[in-house]
């Protein structure tokens, strides 16, 4: 189990460490041979995370999916207190690379030894892929997000909940154009710089907006505003 936790990056916070190598040991003793493959993605992958904001996202293979799995995996999780996203898939699911976008960009991360592998099993056969792949994946990504994106300015009333899904929707768009432009950025704060630096374009304070959320001390108007003016820059001139 040593070796997991050397895995695990060493930046992060302990809490976030200490929950990681848990969750993964919890996972092993419960599914055994049943458990494939566990891979850190997000924005604890590269070891910064924003804390009590910030989730920990893993990808899970297992054997075979089943719902009996699943639940066992559910049980494991309502331990912390930490939110814990799993994006779950069987092997044969895996290996024939019938997966969703993020997991093509972090499993290219992996071969160009920006992330590890926290754990897999001996048997797994562990796709590769490439940038032209992921590329393709977010484009088809973007497109439908975006316009769902530019969908949420026909509302009569923005509630709080759809303030954070803007916020962390400029995000995930802002990281999709980026990997699109053949770039590798993994967190909040590598998004917004890189963004601003290669597209000349105003920087979200979001340490800033973060703090302020949680206080429920936010501007509203200024978070709509500014994903008001995205969509038209997006839309207008699309960095691609």
């Amino acid at each position: 189990m040593n070796e997991i936790y050397e895995k695990i990056p060493k930046q992060l916070p302990i809490k976030y460490k200490e929950s990681i190598f848990n969750y993964i040991t919890e996972l092993k003793n419960n599914l055994k041979d049943v458990l494939e493959l566990v891979l850190l993605i997000g924005s604890s992958s590269s070891g910064h995370v924003v804390e009590e904001w910030s989730d920990i996202d893993i990808i899970l293979v297992l054997e075979n999916y089943k719902i009996e799995y699943v639940n066992i995996i559910k049980k494991i999780v309502q331990k912390y207190d930490i939110k814990i996203g799993n994006t779950i898939y069987s092997k044969i699911e895996f290996e024939n690379k019938r997966i969703d976008p993020k997991t093509y960009y972090y499993l290219l991360l992996v071969q160009e030894n920006y992330i590890k592998i926290q754990y897999n099993s001996a048997s797994l056969n562990i796709p590769k892929v490439t940038i032209k792949e992921c590329q393709s994946q977010y484009m088809t990504w973007l497109m439908e997000h975006f316009h769902s994106y530019k969908r949420m300015w026909l509302y009569q009333e923005i509630s709080e909940e759809r303030i954070r899904e803007i916020f962390k929707n400029t995000y995930l768009i802002m990281k999709a154009i980026l990997i699109i432009n053949n770039y590798r950025p993994q967190n909040y704060e590598q998004v917004f710089k890189l963004y601003s630096e290669k597209f000349n374009y105003k920087r979200i304070n979001y340490k800033k907006f973060i703090e302020r959320y949680q206080r429920k001390e936010y501007n509203k108007e200024e978070i709509i505003n500014f994903g008001k003016e995205f969509s038209e820059e997006i839309s207008n001139n699309l960095k691609i």
